[in-house]
């Protein structure tokens, strides 16, 4: 069986991270895996994808209003020159359809659009009427086409898919990997310079609207006066560091917050933290909060991103993004105080036993590729 991957890019995001779950799991049942690059840059993982085998294509694509005229030729040629058993297309935006609908045309019989978020996010108001009224053709042409469709969530289906029936794919966690280890936390701790006693909020997200790391730094500035000796770690990339910097630098905290940027030892981070902050404006359903959990940590999350059925451990408390800094600050504060006492290792227990689970992923990813 031969299996191409659409969507991996440069950034190591939920998107990228359910690519890799999969990929894994395929290359132990001695599957030919390929990722297909448009990025112009080195994919996330390149090194863990050739040394399992992996294969990566590049090809070079139109994108913005030239995709429009060129895409649909250009991934037609695409499959005119490449043969799979399987096209798995990834996606935040139902415009990349287009690489399903080709392979479709190509004569590819099984064919996946999956959908990873629920929103066009921070794109001006003209590219999204663009995209939405692209996507009722693509979604006509979708069902023409019998190409079947997945999703990261009920809600990151509704919005791409809207009436067309989909499947839901929860994001499986390798809960081992993400087990809290008290010698991690000394260790990361000791490295950054941080007392044992400090109280440590974290978040791990690209730097982006989406993410809404303004929220997160605004309600910290607020728990350094509940709580001074408290940290900030900041771990990630994106658009929207140096502005977030810049604001970090403005309220005055710069000696509170850690910018660690891309980072290989995100289990290790989390075991060294108290709390997250996940104050998303949309979302799918992110990797980092089911990691989180699975490190035994109390989350706090925006009620406007987030589904209460992704409160896998009871830990998870809701807050609207329409309260003021201080209140979030409060039950930040709160929370951390009232989760000081769990036993980690319990916890990662219910993520392990959990839908969210890397093995109830894998004997799903095993039943829609047919390998069971």
């Amino acid at each position: 069986m031969r299996v191409l991957f659409i969507g991996m890019t440069q950034n190591k995001g939920g998107t990228e991270t359910f690519i890799m779950n999969a990929a894994r799991f395929l290359w132990e049942k001695k599957v030919d895996v390929s990722f297909l690059d448009v990025e112009e840059h080195d994919l996330s993982y390149k090194e863990e994808i050739l040394a399992n085998g992996g294969t990566i294509i590049p090809y070079k694509i139109h994108k913005g209003p030239k995709g429009l005229l060129y895409n649909a030729k250009e991934a037609a040629q695409f499959f005119s020159q490449y043969q799979f058993d399987v096209i798995h297309v990834n996606t935040n935006i139902l415009r990349n359809s287009f690489w399903a609908i080709a392979a479709k045309k190509s004569g590819i019989k099984q064919v996946y659009v999956h959908s990873h978020n629920s929103s066009y996010g921070a794109r001006n108001k003209l590219k999204q009427m663009v995209y939405g009224s692209v996507a009722v053709f693509d979604r006509r042409q979708l069902t023409k086409y019998n190409v079947e469709l997945l999703a990261a969530s009920t809600e990151a289906g509704k919005w791409m898919f809207h009436n067309l029936p989909f499947e839901v794919i929860d994001n499986g966690v390798d809960t081992d990997l993400y087990r809290y280890h008290e010698t991690d936390r000394t260790m990361i701790r000791d490295s950054l310079k941080i007392s044992y006693q400090t109280l440590v909020v974290i978040s791990v997200a690209r730097f982006a609207y989406q993410k809404n790391q303004e929220k997160i730094v605004r309600v910290f500035s607020e728990l350094l006066k509940l709580r001074s000796d408290s940290k900030l770690i900041l771990v990630g990339a994106g658009d929207d560091l140096e502005k977030i910097k810049d604001l970090v630098a403005q309220l005055g905290i710069s000696e509170r917050v850690l910018f660690l940027g891309r980072r290989d030892d995100v289990p290790k981070l989390l075991s060294s933290a108290d709390l997250m902050l996940f104050p998303s404006r949309y979302e799918g359903t992110p990797y980092s909060l089911m990691e989180a959990q699975s490190s035994g940590l109390p989350v706090i999350v925006s009620s406007e991103a987030f589904r209460e059925s992704e409160n896998i451990t009871g830990n998870v408390k809701y807050l609207s993004l329409g309260l003021d800094d201080e209140k979030w600050a409060k039950e930040t504060l709160d929370l951390a105080q009232k989760s000081a006492d769990l036993n980690r290792h319990e916890v990662n227990e219910i993520v392990k036993n959990s839908t969210y689970s890397l093995k109830t992923f894998e004997k799903k990813i095993a039943s829609l590729y047919g390998l069971n």
